[in-house]
């Protein structure tokens, strides 16, 4: 089995650490909307492929009973190894 995970608010509590400005606001804004569209995007062709969802606070986590090698090969097929992260389990 492993796990993969699309982390959605990692690079976004970095940018609201510092002091932030409306138009920093408004480009951590745009920032989201696309983070989540990207998401939405990976979630619906992953579950295509018979990947199975939970989600964290933060992070969207899909599980699979294959490898780690056959995950990542998967993940590069759909051009998704710019949003998706594959963990062991």
């Amino acid at each position: 089995m492993v796990e993969i995970v699309i982390k959605l608010f990692d690079e976004i509590e970095e940018q609201l650490s510092k002091k932030p400005t409306p138009k920093n606001l408004k480009e951590i804004g745009e920032f989201i909307r696309a983070k989540m569209f990207r998401a939405a995007d990976a979630d619906e062709n992953l579950k295509k492929n018979g990947w199975k969802l939970t989600t964290g606070t933060k992070d969207i986590y899909l599980f699979k009973g294959i490898t780690k090698e056959i995950a990542i090969k998967e993940i590069k097929s759909l051009r998704l190894d710019d949003i998706v992260e594959v963990d062991d389990l």
